[in-house]
C-alpha cells in the first residue's frame, strides 16, 4: 500500500487538489500561497489557512507561547503579503489538552493578536476544541487586493530577474541555535529573533502588486530553492541561482563559520524566513530597486533570472553546496529532517 511518506507533502496536495471543484468565479486556486475568488457584488477576496502543531511547527519548550502565536499569525499574513494584497479578518481554530495551562492558551492569543495587529488585521472568531495530546493553532485569514493587481506563483516569464527580500536562512539558523540548548552568542540573538518574530512583508507585497513589471511572487516558507522551484512549476519555467549572490547576513556567516555549516546552503534551504521571492522584468530591475529603496529599510537582492527550459532550479557557482543543500522542508518524506 502507498504511504504518504512515499509521495512526499506536494505530492499529496497534487493528489487532493484533483478533487477540487473549480467554479468560474474563483480566480486563483489551489496550488498558489492562497486562493483569490469573487463575490457577487465583484468584489474580489483572498483566503488562505495555515495549520500549526506543537512539536512540529513549534516548541514550547524552546520559545514562548507568545512566540508561538506570531509565528502562527504570521505564516498566513505571509501568504497573503505573497498574493500583492492586503490581510484583513482572521479566525482562530485552536486545539488543546484538557490539562493544558491557561496562561499558556492565552499567551498563544497574544501573539496572534499583536501579530495581526502590525498590520491591521483583527482576529473575529474561531472554533476551539479538545485536542488528545498537543496543542494545534490553525488561523483563516481573509484579505483582498488593493487596486486592480495581485500576484501568482505563475506569472514569471523567461528572461525576468529572480530577487529576494531580507536575508534567508536567518530563521533555520536561529532554530538550531534554539535547539543547541546554550546560549546564544556573538550577534546569534539576531538570528534567534528572525526564528520566533518573523515578520511578514505585507507592505512590500503591496508595493510589488502596483508595479506592472513584477511578474511571479513567493512567501519563503520551505527554503529559498524549493519555493522558488513552485514559481518555475506553476509558470512553466525554469530559473538559475547565482550562489555568489544570494545575500548572506554577518551574522550568519559568522554563525556558519563558527559551527562548520554552509552559509548558502543554509540560506537556499532554510525555511519559514517569510520573505517574498519575486520576478521583475529586467529592464524594470533598476527602477523597480530604486523605488525599494526609497520606501523600505529591507534589502531586496536580484540572485538569478528565469529560463525558457522547464529544468526546475539550477544553481551556478555551487562550490561545495550538494543536492540536500537546497532540498527545503517536506512534511512527510521520511528522509529530510526539519
Amino acid at each position: 500500500m502507498e504511504r504518504v511518506s512515499d509521495i512526499g507533502e506536494f505530492g499529496l496536495i497534487q493528489r487532493l487538489t484533483r478533487m477540487f471543484l473549480r467554479p468560474p468565479d474563483v480566480v486563483v486556486g489551489a496550488g498558489d500561497d492562497a486562493a483569490i475568488f469573487k463575490l457577487t457584488s465583484g468584489q474580489l477576496v483572498v483566503a488562505t489557512c495555515d495549520m500549526l502543531i506543537e512539536e512540529v511547527h513549534f516548541d514550547l519548550g524552546a520559545y514562548s507561547a507568545t512566540h508561538a502565536g506570531w509565528r502562527a499569525m504570521t505564516a498566513s499574513l505571509s501568504d497573503v503579503a505573497a498574493m500583492g494584497c492586503k490581510p484583513r479578518f482572521a479566525t482562530v481554530s485552536i486545539g488543546v489538552p484538557q490539562d493544558a495551562a491557561v496562561l499558556t492558551v492565552e499567551e498563544i492569543f497574544v501573539g496572534l493578536t499583536n501579530a495581526a495587529k502590525e498590520h491591521s488585521a483583527a482576529i473575529v472568531g474561531g472554533d476551539t476544541v479538545k485536542s488528545p495530546e498537543k496543542i494545534v493553532i490553525d488561523v483563516f485569514m481573509i484579505g483582498e487586493p488593493v487596486g486592480s493587481r495581485y500576484l501568482t506563483r505563475s506569472g514569471a516569464s523567461d528572461g525576468d530577474v529572480v530577487v529576494v527580500t531580507g536575508y534567508p536562512g536567518r530563521s533555520a539558523a536561529g532554530l538550531e541555535i534554539l535547539f543547541s540548548g546554550r546560549a546564544p552568542e556573538g550577534g546569534e540573538e539576531e538570528l534567534v529573533r528572525a526564528h520566533v518574530e518573523p515578520y511578514a512583508r505585507v507592505e512590500q507585497g503591496l508595493f510589488l502588486a502596483q508595479n506592472e513589471s513584477v511578474g511571479a511572487a513567493i512567501d519563503l516558507s520551505d527554503g529559498l530553492a524549493q519555493d522558488l522551484g513552485h514559481i518555475c512549476e506553476m509558470s512553466r519555467f525554469g530559473a538559475v541561482i547565482d550562489v555568489e549572490k544570494l545575500p548572506i547576513s554577518s551574522h550568519l556567516a559568522q554563525y556558519c563559520e563558527r559551527n562548520g555549516r554552509n552559509a548558502p546552503g543554509l540560506c537556499l534551504s532554510g525555511g519559514e524566513d517569510y520573505e517574498l521571492l519575486f520576478t521583475v522584468r529586467e529592464d524594470n530591475l533598476e527602477a523597480l530597486l530604486a523605488g525599494w529603496q526609497e520606501q523600505f529599510d529591507v534589502p531586496a537582492t536580484a540572485i538569478g533570472h528565469v529560463t525558457s527550459k522547464r529544468e526546475g532550479v539550477r544553481l551556478e557557482n555551487p562550490d561545495d553546496i550538494a543536492v540536500n543543500d537546497i532540498a527545503g522542508y517536506d512534511h512527510f518524506r521520511r528522509m529530510k529532517e526539519r
